[in-house]
């Protein structure tokens, strides 16, 4: 039920992705607009797990909602990583933030409303299960809950890791807050980055973990302090729409444009678009097809597509790595048809082999193939 929608504004709640060079650095949510005390600049708050690779000073760029590993094409970059603390080494908190930049961005939460501020609990408050809320892109709705405790005593967090391992870190002094009838759990992984509302909407801390039916925030407080930042509010609700599909933005370019000119292409771009998403979260999350994609190629192949859909005439490699162009596609579709959709499956087996055959011939061709054949 996540939500991955690319959006025309900025806002909190929306799916966001980093990329450091060609790795992906993390993913999470976007929790909210906030500026920087001491250079004025409008910058986006998550989680240092999400978008700050533990590596201050280094370039990585942020998209929502993704910055794809395998191609430019599709990546939609909106920042770049400004701070970030060292969640291993501030128990206390795990925050990052990002400059904006190319994109407009609103001081609001998706479907809850304009931000109103922040609100400082302390440990005595936390103790009164105070009423929150939330809104995360994993679990793609608001959920509601409460903060049932200040937990001090260090708590052993794990997250997946951007290499397909785990790490873990200690985090102290945090809120433990429990969902709602109707809103259990009240986060889930992807989630992280999130801010935690009062029903006024003010933020009153950041969301980076969720184990079972608990979830762990760091108050507001610590992340303001380490970030140097505000926490910006809104006057009223500001429309935001979602952006262009994949298939509209590929009619817009100029250089892909021509794709559309046929059934055919229109066909094969559906196609492609349909699975786009899916591919890669199993390529990101699941690691025996993330191990298959890497040795046979899967990025190489990829960007192989996109150039030759930008040049018609562009004849695709025989060879991928030393491999034969259709030994390293079967061998990613094998895997991608062991752990994938139904939906994916059978495109699979109707359009599978005709790819695999795609080496050493120009897109002109293949779409006169497709039809025929198809």
């Amino acid at each position: 039920m996540g939500d991955s929608t690319r959006y025309r504004k900025l806002a909190g709640g929306m799916q966001i992705e980093a990329r450091r060079g060609l790795r992906v650095a993390g993913s999470g949510s976007l929790g909210c607009i906030a500026e920087t005390l001491d250079t004025g600049q409008k910058v986006l708050l998550s989680n240092a797990h999400v978008i700050g690779d533990f590596a201050p000073g280094s370039d990585i760029t942020v998209g929502q909602p993704t910055m794809s590993s395998c191609c430019n094409t599709f990546s939609y970059p909106v920042g770049k990583v400004l701070r970030t603390t060292d969640p291993k080494a501030d128990p206390d908190c795990d925050a990052a933030i990002a400059v904006i930049e190319g994109i407009e961005a609103v001081p609001q939460v998706l479907e809850i409303g304009a931000v109103m501020g922040c609100r400082e609990i302390d440990k005595n408050q936390a103790q009164q299960q105070i009423p929150v809320q939330m809104r995360g892109a994993a679990t793609g709705r608001v959920t509601k809950g409460k903060i049932y405790a200040w937990i001090t005593k260090p708590m052993r967090m794990d997250y997946p890791s951007k290499g397909g391992h785990f790490f873990y870190r200690e985090a102290t002094n945090q809120f433990e807050i429990f969902g709602d009838e109707g809103s259990r759990p009240f986060a889930q992984g992807g989630d992280s980055g999130s801010v935690i509302l009062d029903m006024d909407r003010k933020v009153v801390g950041l969301l980076h973990s969720a184990v079972g039916d608990r979830a762990y925030a760091a108050p507001i407080r610590y992340v303001l302090e380490r970030m140097n930042i505000k926490i910006l509010s809104g006057a009223g609700e500001v429309p935001i729409e979602p952006a262009s599909t994949l298939a509209q933005t590929l009619a817009a370019d100029a250089r892909t444009a021509r794709l559309f000119d046929s059934s055919a292409g229109r066909a094969a771009v559906t196609v492609f678009e349909r699975h786009f998403d899916e591919v890669r979260s199993l390529v990101r999350e699941n690691l025996r097809v993330a191990a298959v994609w890497r040795r046979n190629g899967g990025p190489e192949i990829v960007q192989a597509l996109v150039d030759s859909a930008t040049d018609p005439g562009r004849t695709l490699p025989a060879e991928v790595g030393g491999k034969p162009f259709g030994d390293t596609v079967r061998a990613v579709l094998r895997i991608l048809d062991e752990h994938g959709s139904s939906t994916l499956r059978a495109d699979i087996g109707k359009y599978g082999e005709f790819l695999a055959a795609s080496g050493g011939h120009t897109l002109a061709h293949l779409l006169r193939r497709f039809a025929s054949e198809f």
